[in-house]
């Protein structure tokens, strides 16, 4: 018998700067637990929040792993924590310290090793392979040979569509805004329609709609797909990082040739200089670039068997390349199936039963209508908003065995709302859009609730000028993006932990 709340527990959650982390706070708060919240960073939602009982900063741990993991340690055992629920990318300090930490209370995280080919894009796409479900094409590159390879291709595809005549090509495939945050995929479009290119025949180019989206063959090495990538447009970006101003799309090659075209010989200057620390330590990908809807799913994993998931589409962003900024809970059967089969085959290939949260970025092809993955986050992201505190998402996190042994998974209702209300104002701001786009903005706006702000619990909505102004500050002093400044302390790209 599954009890409709779970039995009253004392929970660290970190990552407190994130929406999910003060979602997931006032749904645990409301269900009688105890909730703290452990942050390096001095400004974060959940520290003004009425749902945390207290607040603790600890050392960066991107910059001070060791001290991290110490100052964490004390506090869980001062605390009497029963879970430690990481949020953000700090969880992959969190993994590297599993085994210490998973000896004072049950951590909501796999040890690193399991999640190191989960961030890997290269290496989640292997995976994918290996579980028998297609993909896109994928290549990793850690030198500039290889690097100037894929940049050769893509110049001859730019230049093949650029001499098509205007009526045969559809301009809007390249200049829609791109999805680049940790819940949608890189190299996707914001929305699903047939490419005009579908029904022309061409000897000169291949287009997004044109022959398979992806594949599930591999060359005899096993890390990429015989039919090849460079027989389109294909995106390329670090292996590791999910910043889009690290991310070169085709749209960038393409006014690159054209603004180039203007000053000196296209054929030679269509290129982007190679990335300064390219190697195999710091790898980049090429991959397929697909045409289709975007998909993100999060997922609850108890030692191989999903207790909770929710899919949901992103229609609207901070920027051009930002961040999601609404979602809407969508039929999860086709990707629960998905995830399911995923997980299955990494507990066959990998020999270890994940237990945590999970989340994907797919496409729902407009070639095939398959799903083909983009890149795995193994960690909280947006799907938490679409669950209320009816849906029983707490037992998904405190007890997963109750929904294991009754054989049910927590999921939201569908046609779930949520969204950032600040951000999705500057979305509808920033864009050029006609009338009817106008009227979806709208439409979108109202009747959907705000992540942040809540009527009981104000602290937080005030808390987000505070965090953003010093993102800013820390951007002007690094000379970063403030998206990346927002997560200069916990961000997490490959590199070896050290103390």
């Amino acid at each position: 018998m599954i009890t409709k709340t779970a039995a009253p527990q004392r929970i660290l959650l970190t990552g407190g700067r994130a929406p999910v982390a003060l979602e997931l706070a006032r749904q645990l708060h409301a269900g009688g637990h105890t909730i703290y919240v452990a942050e390096s960073a001095a400004y974060h939602l959940c520290r003004t929040s009425n749902a945390v009982t207290a607040s603790f900063r600890l050392p960066p741990p991107r910059q001070q792993p060791e001290a991290y993991l110490e100052k964490l340690s004390q506090l869980l055992v001062e605390l009497e924590i029963q879970l430690l629920l990481p949020t953000c990318e700090e969880i992959f300090y969190i993994a590297h310290g599993y085994e210490q930490l998973n000896r004072i209370c049950r951590v909501l995280s796999p040890p690193l090793e399991s999640l190191r080919p989960l961030h890997h894009k290269g290496d989640f796409i292997r995976q994918v392979r290996q579980a028998g479900l297609a993909a896109p094409v994928t290549r990793l590159i850690t030198d500039a040979v290889a690097w100037q390879q894929a940049q050769q291709s893509i110049r001859k595809w730019v230049q093949s569509v650029e001499s098509l005549p205007e009526d045969l090509v559809d301009p809007t495939w390249l200049q829609q805004p791109v999805a680049t945050n940790a819940d949608m995929p890189i190299s996707s479009l914001q929305a699903s329609k047939p490419s005009r290119f579908a029904d022309k025949s061409l000897s000169t180019v291949q287009t997004p709609s044109a022959g398979r989206a992806g594949c599930q063959a591999e060359d005899k090495d096993g890390s990429e797909c015989s039919d090849g990538i460079y027989d389109g447009p294909v995106v390329l970006k670090p292996a590791y990082s999910r910043f889009a101003s690290r991310v070169l799309m085709p749209a960038f090659f393409r006014q690159l040739y054209r603004d180039r075209g203007r000053r000196t010989d296209r054929q030679s200057t269509l290129s982007a200089a190679v990335p300064a620390s390219l190697s195999a330590a710091e790898p980049w990908i090429a991959q397929r670039y697909l045409e289709g809807g975007n998909i993100c799913t999060y997922s609850i994993v108890h030692e191989g068997v999903v207790v909770a998931h929710a899919a949901y589409r992103s229609q609207y962003r901070s920027s051009q390349a930002g961040a999601s900024v609404h979602f809407e809970a969508l039929d999860g059967a086709d990707t629960l199936a998905w995830v399911r089969q995923f997980i299955e085959g990494q507990q066959r290939t990998q020999g270890n039963e994940f237990s945590g949260q999970i989340s994907f970025d797919l496409i729902s092809s407009a070639v095939d209508q398959q799903l083909y993955p983009i890149e795995c986050n193994p960690r909280t992201t947006s799907g938490v908003h679409l669950f209320r505190p009816e849906d029983g998402l707490e037992l998904a996190l405190l007890c997963p065995d109750q929904l294991v042994a009754a054989q049910r998974i927590i999921q939201p209702q569908p046609g779930s709302r949520a969204m950032l209300t600040l951000p999705m104002l500057i979305s509808g701001w920033r864009q050029r859009w006609s009338g009817q786009d106008w009227k979806r903005w709208f439409a979108a706006m109202r009747g959907t609730r705000d992540a942040i702000y809540h009527a009981r619990d104000r602290g937080p909505y005030i808390e987000q000028f505070r965090l953003v102004r010093a993102a800013w500050r820390l951007s002007r002093q690094q000379r970063i993006s403030v998206t990346e400044a927002l997560t200069h302390d916990i961000e997490w790209n490959g590199q070896p932990i050290q103390p």
